[in-house]
């Protein structure tokens, strides 16, 4: 039994209680109401191992969900909109990407690839594009399929910039269990403490419960830091001069080149900005963009920095990214893209 005089405090603290879980109740509802977060999870189903030979890929003709938002796959599991009919055009051209061009946070209509699905009819889009990655597995994705579809007449990298390491490929491999996870040794970002945190697996199991689950926490987050900018200055470590894998990864686009070239099939990689590079013009945080055009312009790689296209258009960089997120575009960024892919596909479509 409690004593008469603790019960005041008991009512006290049940009631403190009790409004702090209706606060947070309230926020929550606000939150997913009122603003554009986007949850930030795939669900595990829309992964399947080994299947572009070491390659991840998607789940085949399935359903699943990424950032929040429900896609929908075909027999090659790229991604597709069930509703809208595929172009009957003998000719197809074949996008290779990661989150950012899969369409991560918005509806296939409103992803870059979805708007060049609908607006390109004289050609069959194919969407090969896995959350996660990175130059080694477009090789293995193109290796693996253009064999078998002779239709492919044109190829595009949808290059981001951490395309050029595995992190977000080996953090996904751990997360679905298909990896023992490894704890990070040195590296760029190895002494910053959200990195320092993902070591501390409650800490990481906690983080990743919530930004599935909650918005508020999202949004608090978001004004504890300025992650655009902390995952912009991690990667930009990656274009250093002295960084030996540099050279090493980009030779995988070069090989590309040389395969598409032999067989006749237009090749093209367009580099994709991150947000903090359109805030203000600031020549260090344009070091990616010299080092991969670089590389590719002595390779003689086609390419597009995309860079310019999204200066254009005058907008906030906020605008064109989803809540909050570095490299990930919103509607009205994938519209940008879509632009420039388009354009792009007019002038290929003349030649051809």
């Amino acid at each position: 039994m409690f004593s008469a005089s603790r019960l005041p405090r008991l009512y006290a603290a049940a009631l403190g209680t009790l409004l702090g879980l209706a606060l947070l109740a309230v926020g929550e509802g606000y939150c997913r109401l009122f603003t554009r977060i986007n949850f930030l999870d795939s669900s595990p189903n829309l992964f399947v191992p080994d299947r572009f030979g070491s390659s991840r890929g998607n789940v085949v003709g399935g359903r699943a969900t990424a950032f929040g938002h429900t896609v929908y796959t075909d027999g090659n599991g790229f991604r597709i909109d069930p509703g809208f009919p595929e172009s009957g055009s003998g000719r197809a051209v074949l996008f290779l990407g990661d989150s950012v061009a899969f369409g991560s946070g918005v509806d296939e209509e409103d992803s870059a690839v979805g708007r060049v699905r609908r607006a390109a009819r004289g050609w069959r889009v194919y969407n090969a594009s896995v959350v996660g990655y990175g130059l080694r597995d477009y090789v293995n994705v193109l290796g693996a399929f253009l064999p078998n579809h002779p239709e492919v007449k044109a190829v595009y990298v949808l290059m981001c910039l951490n395309d050029i390491h595995d992190l977000s490929d080996l953090a996904i491999e751990e997360g679905l269990g298909h990896r023992a996870p490894v704890a990070p040794a040195g590296g760029p970002g190895s002494g910053d403490l959200v990195q320092i945190a993902k070591r501390v697996a409650v800490l990481q199991a906690a983080n990743d419960w919530l930004r599935s689950r909650s918005k508020l926490y999202l949004f608090l987050k978001s004004l504890a830091g300025d992650s655009s900018m902390r995952f912009f200055l991690h990667d930009l470590e990656f274009y250093g001069a002295r960084d030996a894998d540099f050279e090493t990864r980009m030779a995988l686009l070069a090989g590309m080149k040389d395969r598409l070239r032999a067989a006749g099939i237009p090749f093209k990689v367009v580099v994709l900005p991150y947000e903090v590079q359109l805030r203000a013009e600031n020549v260090d945080f344009m070091r990616p963009q010299r080092r991969i055009c670089g590389y590719l312009r002595e390779h003689e790689v086609d390419y597009i920095d995309a860079t310019a296209a999204f200066r254009d258009t005058g907008a906030p960089s906020h605008a064109l990214y989803l809540y909050a997120d570095p490299m990930h575009f919103s509607p009205r960024g994938h519209a940008v893209l879509a632009g420039v892919l388009l354009k792009d596909l007019a002038a290929l479509s003349e030649k051809t």
